[in-house]
């Protein structure tokens, strides 16, 4: 649906694309082959990266739990070593034999192509596994709110004040894996029985988490969204309205479709499809 507004909005705005192209995208595919090759709504990426590992989560949640049953916590922190050593070693080998730099089209093998996205997936499942055995006490509560936040300070130091190699080239794809094991950090700590730390309570005040709850939604539809107000904008909106009261009616009514798509399309559709696959084995 959000491929189909945003191909609404290029019409109008320039041309349609290629259609075996526009094939390819619907279907997933462009992705695998050329992922720096953005298909209509840019953000469609991420279904198609993650499609895999959700696909093989039936799979990979069976050796969790194997690598659980006989190893208990310590294979599982292994398990999450070795998942992030998959994932960030291939930019490494390549930014040292490049001298210190890795390519944008590496970047986007290294984030866009969707087997790279299979090693941190599986490092969060990890992370919820863990902070499932974890049992809490009074006496670990701070040390659960000093590991989840001083892991998310590091995350923002690291991103914030660390000086820029580019977009998407330099050294700067080292962030796109590099960051994980902190990032697996700050949900281990802030889900585990005893932890949740003053980011996670912060975010989980209703007003936020209401917002939180169509996230996702709000991610795929906000770039149609944005290029039609864009045109209307151009067309002369911009003679008579202050640009403030246009991003005004663009963000509410970007939550407004997204809540509306969410309750009304998505949530019935999930509903059938886990009843219509509930007996499978």
């Amino acid at each position: 649906l959000a491929m189909l507004l945003a191909l609404a909005v290029m019409a109008v705005q320039v041309k349609l694309p290629e259609l075996w192209h526009l094939a390819r995208c619907c279907i997933f595919l462009e992705q695998w082959l050329q992922p720096e090759d953005w298909c209509p709504d840019g953000q469609i990426w991420t279904i198609a990266a993650l499609l895999p590992s959700w696909l093989l989560y039936p799979l990979s949640k069976q050796v969790l739990a194997a690598v659980e049953s006989r190893r208990g916590g310590k294979g599982l922190l292994l398990l999450c070593l070795a998942l992030w050593l998959s994932a960030v070693t291939p930019s490494l080998i390549i930014f040292v034999l490049q001298d210190g730099y890795i390519s944008t089209r590496q970047h986007n093998f290294a984030y866009v192509w969707p087997p790279s996205q299979l090693a941190d997936f599986a490092i969060g499942m990890t992370a919820a596994a863990l902070a499932k055995r974890h049992q809490g006490d009074e006496g670990s509560r701070w040390k659960m709110v000093a590991l989840a936040d001083g892991a998310l300070v590091l995350v923002f130091t690291c991103v914030f004040l660390v000086p820029s190699s580019g977009y998407h080239e330099g050294w700067e794809p080292l962030f796109n894996h590099g960051l994980s094991p902190l990032l697996a950090m700050f949900l281990y700590a802030s889900a585990a029985e005893g932890g949740t730390g003053l980011t996670a309570a912060f975010l989980a005040l209703p007003p936020l988490a209401k917002i939180g709850k169509y996230s996702f939604e709000v991610f795929l539809f906000q770039q149609p969204l944005f290029s039609f107000f864009e045109i209307l904008w151009l067309a002369g909106l911009n003679e008579v309205l202050p640009i403030w009261s246009l991003g005004a009616m663009f963000m509410i009514s970007l939550y407004l479709i997204s809540a509306l798509y969410a309750e009304f399309i998505e949530a019935p559709f999930v509903q059938w499809l886990r009843d219509a696959t509930s007996q499978w084995k």
